[in-house]
């Protein structure tokens, strides 16, 4: 185990003037290039935002894929940043719960290399304690292919009637709740792989599948269905398809994007500045003049999805952020410190005790900012 205390921050002397005052984020900490990975988790504790990071590409060598898994625990004290690093095991996901930080830890061991590297995976329930991990429980998950020590794929936390609960998403979902400190998995399963999820603390989950079938090399149709758990079942939603012709020029696909939050699937792009509700054919706007949505990143956190926008005559310029919660519209601006990239790339976002904290990939090195 290796925990430090970081001392020094990495700037762009380049843009070292003086402060732009329309700057709406600033920067609460930057972090070694050779300490963080692909694989991030932010969470607020203790008055203090944490960040967990993992995966098998160091950041300032993220060309090279490295066989063996590796992590980093970021935390403050009254001394400052510090960061935790255990052998062979990786934070991927963290949460506060009833005032006290949880998270999985996951371990990868290689079990074949012929005729391409497979792990075996372990995965460790912890409680986050007086600068350590308190292990709590240990999972080895056996497959509907037999397969033990299989992986649980993306992975995220969700709390419902106070009870903390880890989803995986694999070849498909499957639920495990946490009770007495074990994870214990639920019976019910869904027998399809989303290619992602919302969940929203005593809401539900919602799920996106979106099937991408090729007809021809110049057609295209997109099938997207929703799926919703609300702690006892799963529900299918309604099954949306698009046809795109790159020949013709015909396309159906009114929106980029398409993704299921809070009981609805919704398309995000719509017209380009809306939000359209296809179950219902709602259809929001709000979005400042020539403002668009961004087709990527997206992010989410807490039943919230964060969208880049861009503008119409630069759709992939970062002219701010807009943040839907299934309901409304919140569009921000997006005007970084001048020591920062002012597009730098969204990574993971969280809000905590009222602060919006994104996690931002600049130029190869990520940095945490808050709104002011």
């Amino acid at each position: 185990m290796l925990s430090s205390l970081l001392v020094s921050c990495k700037k762009d002397s380049s843009n070292s003037g003086s402060q732009d005052s329309t700057e709406n984020w600033e920067i609460v900490q930057n972090f070694p290039q050779d300490k963080t990975y692909e694989i991030n988790s932010l969470a607020g504790y203790n008055s203090e935002i944490i960040y967990a990071t993992s995966g098998h590409r160091v950041t300032n060598n993220s060309s090279t894929f490295n066989n063996q898994f590796q992590g980093s625990f970021f935390y403050k004290q009254a001394s400052g940043w510090m960061v935790n690093q255990v052998n062979n095991m990786a934070p991927v996901i963290i949460k506060e719960w009833n005032g006290a930080l949880y998270g999985i830890r996951e371990k990868r061991t290689i079990r074949t290399t012929i005729p391409v590297v497979d792990w075996e995976h372990t995965y460790y329930l912890f409680k986050w304690e007086n600068g350590n991990y308190t292990h709590l429980d240990t999972l080895e998950y056996t497959n509907a292919n037999l397969i033990n020590k299989a992986s649980l794929g993306n992975i995220s936390l969700w709390v419902n009637q106070n009870k903390l609960h880890m989803v995986s998403i694999a070849t498909n979902v499957a639920i495990w709740e946490v009770v007495n400190n074990q994870l214990i998995k639920k019976a019910e399963e869904l027998s399809v792989q989303p290619t992602s999820l919302i969940a929203t603390d005593n809401n539900d989950i919602s799920f996106t599948q979106v099937r991408q079938i090729i007809i021809s090399p110049t057609r295209t149709r997109y099938i997207i269905t929703g799926y919703y758990y609300n702690g006892a079942a799963f529900t299918q939603g309604k099954t949306y398809e698009f046809i795109v012709e790159e020949d013709t020029g015909f396309s159906n696909k009114e929106a980029s994007v398409y993704m299921a939050v809070k009981g609805n699937v919704w398309g995000i792009g719509f017209q380009g500045n809306k939000l359209k509700n296809l179950d219902n054919n709602a259809v929001l706007s709000g979005l400042s003049d020539s403002k668009i949505f961004r087709s990527s990143p997206i992010v989410s956190s807490n039943g919230k999805i964060y969208i880049m926008l861009g503008t119409e005559k630069a759709p992939e310029s970062c002219a701010g952020l807009a943040v839907f919660d299934g309901t409304n519209i919140r569009e921000m601006e997006f005007k970084l410190p001048p020591v920062l990239d002012p597009c730098s790339i969204l990574s993971a976002a969280t809000e905590y005790n009222g602060k919006i904290y994104l996690l931002l990939l600049n130029r190869g090195q990520y940095v945490i900012v808050k709104n002011k």
